[in-house]
């Protein structure tokens, strides 16, 4: 297919069905009860990083893979193929593509029997990112797999990369053994971890969580953001969680989804399982000791601390003394999202509360110790507000409802959804597994008629007894997915729907 969507080369082709209005679905049985992810490294059979003007030279075509992973261990000359095999494809397919913005990722999908092929295009097309997807897995994990979903978690890897070491192209200018030493460090401990949703459009889509805060404690946060900055002129951009939840951010938009991954699903969750159990909170990296009280504030509780980094003394643990401060690096988009801007990054924590912390110039033990002085008890206190409050907030992620659902918001980045563990979720524990023929059924219609539409609206029942209501209204995106133990009339849904929608999402999804 050409022209606003990809060019797809199918070597065996599968006939999907098509769905009008609200049609009867004939979907399988199987109700496979299994988490709601499924781990990459079980269902690859291939994925590399290869930079084709390496390998021109007859003989040394190997020098274009940089970075090649498979649980059957290829060769060099298989590793050679499969990497040559996928330039070939983007070069012969670029005539029969529509060109792109700048800014977006070039990628094609190739289909065979035996595997899914994804490949993307990054830096302007120097380098090339892919993988194969065993489709027999994949049956076995209950995945259902889609070109799309693999295309954003490819894309979402590279950034991940990207944030820690910055782009390719940088840590190859002179030594192409440093990037390559890089990526095998990287990929080394990204893909054990690395996790795909069970429902392929939570990771097209990778949003962000937003936690849903009553104004008096949204204005107290940005009072406090401001007069951080104030405070603090040295630190230029911030990002404020809550449970693990974003509230408020200032950094570039293109960098916030592998930002919140990171800090949410590493650092974030990795410090509330050692809260969890104190026994443990020794193995925590800390940049200053927890301090009970401070000279200037005596009276105050201070229940915070540093996350991210690590201080060496040069004399003792006093942080007075004079230390050895080293921060982790990271890449962020400049405010054109143009070109990558390292900043030294200061996560800390206070309570339920997290300020991650950007700085474009070096700081020294004193700032540390000023920082943690000002922010410990300002931040303790603060989100002990926000706690008496939480319980009452009207957040559609927290309730148990009689539906599973996803909402996502693209101008904003939002995703909300109950097909995803929340640790202080107590919804949906009376609902029924989501089979993963609902799943595609799910993909197929999203592909078939909103995919590419601003507005739009699809149902359909499937003869498990499984509703599918989709609507889209200016680029927002609601999916409702209804178990009915009885048929019911459409107009009947249609009206259970309009409630749901009023009683839930009437602050965030307009019909």
């Amino acid at each position: 297919m050409i022209g606003n969507l990809p060019l797809r080369i199918y070597v065996n082709y599968y006939e999907n069905y098509k769905v009008n209005g609200t049609a009867e679905i004939s979907s399988p049985t199987s109700t496979k009860s299994k988490s709601n992810a499924c781990h990459f490294i079980d269902i690859f059979d291939f994925i590399f990083v290869a930079h084709p003007d390496s390998g021109r030279i007859e003989g040394k075509e190997s020098e274009r893979v940089f970075y090649f992973n498979s649980p059957q261990n290829e060769s060099v000359e298989k590793q050679s193929q499969i990497t040559g095999f996928a330039e070939a494809v983007v070069n012969f397919t670029e005539n029969f593509t529509e060109k792109k913005n700048e800014s977006e990722f070039q990628h094609r999908y190739v289909n065979t029997s035996k595997q899914l092929h994804v490949y993307i295009q990054v830096e302007s097309g120097k380098f090339i990112i892919g993988t194969g997807i065993n489709i027999e897995l994949s049956i076995n994990e209950d995945y259902i797999l889609r070109g799309s979903a693999i295309k954003a978690v490819l894309i979402t890897a590279y950034k991940m990369f990207r944030l820690f070491f910055g782009p390719f192209s940088r840590l190859m200018a002179g030594n192409s053994a440093h990037l390559k030493d890089r990526l095998e460090y990287f990929f080394s401990r990204y893909l054990p971890q690395l996790r795909l949703h069970r429902m392929p459009l939570l990771d097209v889509f990778c949003g962000v969580d937003y936690l849903s805060l009553d104004s008096i404690n949204y204005l107290r946060i940005e009072n406090l953001l401001d007069d951080l900055g104030e405070t603090f002129p040295q630190i230029s951009k911030t990002v404020f969680f809550y449970q693990e939840r974003l509230i408020t951010y200032n950094v570039s938009k293109a960098d916030l989804p592998v930002l919140c991954r990171y800090l949410t699903q590493h650092l974030l969750s990795r410090s509330l399982k050692e809260e969890l159990q104190p026994e443990k909170c020794s193995r925590i990296i800390l940049i200053l000791p927890f301090v009970a009280t401070h000279n200037s504030r005596k009276d105050t509780i201070h229940r915070g601390k540093f996350l991210a980094g690590l201080v060496v003394p040069t004399k003792n643990s006093l942080i007075n003394e004079k230390c050895d401060a080293k921060l982790p690096v990271v890449y962020l988009c400049d405010n054109n999202a143009e070109r990558l801007v390292p900043y030294e990054m200061i996560v800390y924590r206070a309570l339920n509360a997290t300020v991650c912390m950007f700085i474009h110039k070096s700081i020294d033990a004193q700032f540390l110790q000023q920082l943690d002085d000002y922010l410990g008890p300002e931040l303790t206190a603060l989100a002990s507000l926000i706690a008496e409050s939480y319980g009452a907030l009207n957040d559609i992620s927290r309730k148990e409802n009689e539906f599973h659902f996803v909402y996502f918001n693209p101008e904003s980045m939002s995703l909300k959804t109950s097909l995803t563990e929340n640790i202080d979720s107590i919804r949906n524990s009376n609902l029924p597994s989501i089979p993963s023929s609902v799943y595609k059924s799910v993909c197929d219609i999203f592909d078939e008629f909103l995919e590419s539409n601003d507005f739009g609206e699809t149902s359909a029942k499937l003869d498990s007894d499984w509703w599918i209501i989709m609507k889209k209204v200016n680029k927002r995106f609601l999916l409702l997915i209804l178990r009915s133990a009885t048929p019911t009339a459409p107009a009947e849904i249609q009206q259970y729907v309009n409630d749901i929608i009023k009683i839930n999402f009437d602050s965030v999804f307009l019909f």
